[in-house]
């Protein structure tokens, strides 16, 4: 498995085939042999399988499966990148070069050269292993091709096909039909466009055995421009007398070889591609065994390895990486290492008794310090597993006094709430423990509190909830415009006016994102420009934590852009956000950053994220303007929630409230607009800021929420720099000395309602 990273300065499309242009490589002393993309690639988290969208200004992780025979394992191989006018290398690994045998003889041909290494018949069995790992016998009368295609000069490379060989007996004649003239036809002779479709008694084309060869002629076997491929290519036992048998090619008439008999020599060329199973627990395999093979490569040293190609001229520009919400979290998960470092860590969080989903990643749990039961769960298997541990879950049930006990604690009756859950291990002694959630204890430590249950919980391996992102553009048609909006299946008049134009909305986008992999960072939505039939469009393009999501529906033919609007739909709640384009706006100029569901910034966590984009500002001497704006978005963003969390964690200190957001999730736009001018205008939505109070205390929490929404709606404009930002209390400031301020609450309808009555 290889992991790559794509830096951008623009947004950009990768219109790369993986599996067409980038190969795992292995020189030898007759070519090179190239192993395709696996088909594991797509069942991996962040598989680059196909072309992708890059997010402008951003780093792009990306990672790539490759079949590996084990007979090479000791051999030097690299990742070869297949340019438009050129190619690149990145050494994967450290060897020895594969040899090659004298080769039996080399013929021309139009496109490419063929270079016979050997052509042999088995005069004995060889034991080799299966594509599920076990061995077979390889049986003796095989006869087995090794070969090297060498690309001729200026055909910008040769796709050689999977029937290129056949072997031909001495006696075979072609059939009628076949496709070669008459006076052309000679016995043992396949000739130009020669051959059947089948295998006979005197004609043998490339076994089954071929099919799924790491080396072999797959359905699309390249020689790249001016470069030499190996290949192996097997055919079954040979009818008769094998000196009655040459090879031949209905490609290229003058290849005419022999076939010999002995042992084959390159027998690390014997592979078989893995069988990759199509179902759900080879994913949660395939997702484990990759995310164990990442933290055993970083364990090895930090950046031992980083080598870089660029696919462009440079800019100028300095490569600015942005540091995640999560930076804290994440620090602390890698500082832990063995079992008294992680249960340390555990105890530290406040887990809520209370069984939601895990709606958190284990990173925004640290950095928190809080979460519900599944989500802190989830942390304590991660930490366990990452330090060579085999944990388990276990479903324990509460006894009254350990319900009495967490109650009056959290000031809600935990009694419906969920259940504890057992995390159980053994450790490097041999030592079979308990951790116990939500008491963040061992089990040993918890008697009269928990006892084993017998109930199943299926709900223990559900996942995350989604949020659902959808992306309107609401526009004036040009001639064709109503035509592309049907054509997107979203149509709608919305509107006119005297002068007889109309608006039209279109979904752009729409994009399910699971809330744990939202909790690891903001997101960015911006519009990229499309050119076709020379007009210009636009298309939606949302980079979120894992990916860059293209939107399905281009705006083209448009005669004026009214408006964007972005719609969150988070725990069956809508939040809406609308950037209105004035005149002579530029759609590319727009930038919105989303935070949804991220955790709180307390002190330490805020300190060390602040440290973090410092250090990465500072670095990057001329950093590219996009991603400026982009890591000025999320100073916004991480000060406003670092200053929710610090009002938050006074009221907690002060009032004794049980807060934390686990049905309710954040979310806050922070948008910004470049002008024609080079002016940058920022303004801030709070969708929902409010945190979520769990203790029974009504009165209490009335309180915190009056206090709180004062706080909110000053604290948006107070964290813009520069004292640019403009707040309620501004307003009230300068308004006439007997203008009154209402507070207004946030009810399902409640403001409009108060608003048409004033």
């Amino acid at each position: 498995m290889i992991e790559a990273i794509f830096d951008t300065k623009v947004q950009a499309l990768l219109n790369t085939n993986p599996a067409e242009r980038i190969y795992l490589k292995y020189d030898t002393e007759s070519g090179e042999l190239l192993s395709e993309l696996s088909d594991a690639t797509n069942h991996m988290p962040l598989g680059f399988s196909e072309e992708v969208m890059l997010g402008a200004a951003s780093s792009n992780v990306v990672r790539m499966a490759y079949d590996m025979p084990q007979a090479l394992e000791g051999y030097k191989s690299q990742l070869f990148f297949d340019l438009r006018d050129t190619s690149a290398l990145f050494n994967v690994s450290e060897g020895k070069t594969l040899g090659a045998p004298s080769p039996v003889t080399e013929i021309d041909g139009d496109f490419v050269k063929v270079r016979v290494n050997q052509l042999v018949q088995l005069s004995s069995r060889m034991d080799l292993p299966t594509k599920q790992g076990e061995k077979y016998a390889f049986g003796d009368g095989k006869v087995l091709l090794d070969v090297t295609f060498i690309d001729k000069p200026g055909n910008e490379g040769t796709v050689v096909p999977p029937d290129f060989f056949s072997l031909v007996n001495k006696n075979y004649m072609p059939a009628s039909g076949s496709g070669k003239a008459g006076a052309d036809i000679t016995a043992g002779r396949i000739g130009i466009g020669g051959a059947g479709w089948e295998s006979s008694n005197e004609l043998l084309l490339p076994s089954r055995e071929n099919q799924n060869l790491i080396f072999g002629i797959g359905e699309r076997f390249a020689v790249f421009e001016g470069r030499q491929r190996r290949a192996l290519v097997v055919f079954d036992s040979a009818p008769g007398n094998i000196e009655d048998w040459t090879l031949q090619s209905k490609y290229n008439k003058d290849i005419l070889v022999p076939v010999s008999t002995g042992t084959f020599s390159a027998t690390e060329m014997i592979a078989y591609e893995a069988d990759v199973p199509k179902h759900n627990e080879f994913n949660k395999q395939l997702e484990g065994a990759v995310d164990a093979a990442i933290k055993k490569y970083a364990a090895l040293g930090e950046n031992k390895y980083n080598p870089v190609i660029k696919l462009e001229e440079n800019d100028g520009y300095d490569n600015l990486v942005i540091p995640s919400i999560n930076t804290h979290g994440i620090k602390l998960m890698n500082a832990a290492s063995n079992e008294e470092q992680v249960l340390k860590l555990l105890k530290k969080i406040n887990c809520i008794p209370k069984a939601y989903r895990a709606d958190y990643s284990p990173e925004s749990v640290l950095t928190q310090g809080f979460g519900e039961i599944a989500s802190v769960t989830d942390t304590a298997m991660e930490m366990f597993s990452n330090i060579g541990f085999m944990p388990q879950k276990k479903i324990y049930a509460y006894t009254d006094l350990g319900v009495k006990i967490l109650s009056e604690y959290y000031k809600f009756d935990v009694k419906y709430e969920g259940y504890p859950v057992g995390i159980t291990y053994e450790n490097e002694n041999g030592e079979k423990k308990t951790f116990v959630v939500p008491f963040m204890m061992d089990l040993s430590q918890l008697k009269g509190l928990v006892y084993s249950s017998s109930l199943e919980k299926p709900e223990l391996d559900y996942g995350s909830n989604n949020a659902n992102v959808r992306v309107y553009a609401v526009y004036e048609p040009g001639l064709d415009g109503t035509v592309a909006a049907a054509a997107g299946g979203i149509g709608a008049a919305l509107g006119g006016d005297e002068g007889g134009s109309s608006k039209t909305e279109l979904l752009m986008l729409e994009k399910d994102i699971s809330l744990d992999r939202l909790s690891l960072d903001a997101m960015d939505l911006g519009f990229a420009p499309v050119t076709g039939d020379g007009k210009t469009g636009y298309s939606a393009i949302l980079t979120t934590p894992d990916e860059i999501a293209v939107g399905h529906n281009t705006l083209q033919d448009f005669k004026k852009i009214y408006e964007f609007r972005a719609e969150f739909n988070v725990y069956g709640k809508v939040y809406t956000h609308t950037v209105t384009v004035s005149e002579g706006q530029k759609p590319e100029n727009l930038l919105m950053t989303i935070g949804i569901n991220l955790p709180d910034l307390p002190a330490k966590a805020a300190s060390v994220l602040r440290e973090a984009s410092l250090k990465a500002y500072e670095a990057a001497k001329k950093p590219e303007p996009f991603t400026v704006a982009k890591w000025y978005n999320r100073n916004v963003l991480h000060n406003l929630i670092e200053g929710q969390t610090t009002f938050d964690t006074e009221m907690i200190q002060d009032t004794g409230l049980v807060l934390g957001r686990l049905y309710k999730a954040r979310c806050i736009v922070i948008s910004s607009e470049l002008d024609s001018k080079g002016g940058l205008t920022t303004w801030v939505n709070l969708l929902q800021p409010f945190n979520e109070v769990h203790s029974e205390d009504w009165e209490m929490a009335k309180a915190y929420f009056l206090m709180n929404g004062f706080y909110q709606s000053g604290l948006e404009s107070w964290l813009l720099p520069d004292g640019i930002g403009t707040g309620y209390m501004d307003l009230w400031l300068n308004a006439p000395n007997d203008t009154e301020i209402l507070s207004m609450p946030v009810l399902n309808g409640g403001r409009d309602f108060m608003a048409d009555a004033l």
